[in-house]
């Protein structure tokens, strides 16, 4: 295809580099014969969501610039630049005669051609690309990525979760599950003040976006160290005998509703439910609590697969520890492809 622009400009975060940004810079790649890339800095993303945890600069720009040299020979006449706020080069290159972006960002655009116009210069033509969109119809962004909702290619997380009733657990699969998903805190039960003080320290130093604690006793043991989970998920027992002293476990519990969980499954009620009280917890900063009728061990997996990427879930193994499951992309991966061997109902 012959080039129609002489020399295009785009901009974006380009925050986990997904499927939408290929199709972005693709397009740019076709029609211009030199191309200005602006990655932004942090005094332009800084307000965006799980800004916390967008990759690092130079990352960004590695996998920009591994993607065009995969499908692009003249990258040679590709210029990428470290750009501060929205005008980048556009105010004073004059080279530049269009800029490529999205109908979320065309206003950047139509305020860069006013600015220009302003200087005597000449208005760049606008190039709106439209949007890729995921497996669940919604366009996919790095902004949904953070958040733990989709990966790369649009594949929705929750969506493959709640498309069956009921997921079980297969014999084949229970030692799987035995080998621990994070990292271990071991200890015995008369250190257990220090052990849950190493966690907390833990989670503290990591800033996590949210953390989850499954169990009773690891949900216990923060409340009562004085740490709040974002969300707690317990079922009123401990090795499936019903603890009698809850009291003693300080939860503070506002919503007292039990959501069915059977032993060795899990349940999609109880799925919804967790994305629910993940949701509420963005949206308000408010710990929220999830009361199993049943059992509560097999949550571990929707929790990882729901959970904002950044984030931390705590789990108790029996003769084991506490699991420190740090969330990220390619841990939701393993987790998918464990429940993707459950049985379905």
């Amino acid at each position: 295809m012959r080039s129609v622009y002489k020399h295009i400009i785009l901009g974006g975060t380009f925050d986990r580099f997904h499927t939408g940004h290929e199709l972005f810079v693709k397009t740019a790649l076709k029609m211009g014969e030199r191309i200005t890339m602006g990655i932004t800095t942090e005094p332009l993303y800084r307000h965006k969501p799980l800004s916390h945890i967008i990759e690092e600069y130079n990352i960004r720009e590695m996998n920009v610039r591994n993607f065009i040299l995969k499908i692009h020979p003249r990258s040679q006449y590709l210029k990428i630049i470290p750009i501060t706020d929205v005008y980048g080069s556009s105010l004073s290159d004059l080279s530049i005669d269009a800029i490529c972006v999205t109908q979320a960002t065309k206003k950047v655009a139509l305020l860069i051609n006013k600015k220009r116009k302003q200087a005597g210069m000449k208005p760049l033509k606008v190039i709106v690309i439209p949007w890729v969109r995921g497996q669940d119809g919604q366009v996919i962004s790095s902004e949904r990525i953070r958040y733990g909702e989709i990966d790369r290619m649009g594949k929705n997380y929750y969506k493959v979760l709640t498309d069956t009733k009921r997921w079980t657990l297969p014999i084949s699969l229970r030692s799987t599950l035995r080998e621990p998903l994070g990292n271990v805190f071991t200890g015995r039960l008369s250190e257990k003040k220090s052990v849950v003080k190493r966690i907390v320290d833990t989670i503290q130093k990591a800033k996590p976006s949210m953390t989850f604690a499954i169990g009773d006793i690891i949900a216990g043991s923060l409340w009562e160290s004085g740490f709040s989970p974002s969300i707690t998920v317990i079922d009123y027992k401990s090795r499936r005998e019903a603890l009698r002293e809850i009291s003693n476990f300080k939860f503070q519990i506002s919503n007292f509703r039990r959501y069915r969980n059977r032993a060795g499954t899990i349940e999609v009620s109880a799925v919804r439910r967790l994305k629910t009280l993940c949701n509420n917890f963005l949206r308000e900063n408010t710990p929220q609590s999830l009361i199993i009728e049943g059992e509560e061990d097999l949550m571990v997996l929707p929790a990882i697969l729901v959970a904002p990427l950044g984030s931390i879930v705590l789990y108790g193994q029996y003769n084991l520890g506490v699991i420190a499951v740090s969330v990220t992309e390619e841990k939701k991966e393993g987790v998918l492809k464990i429940v993707s061997r459950f049985n379905l109902l």
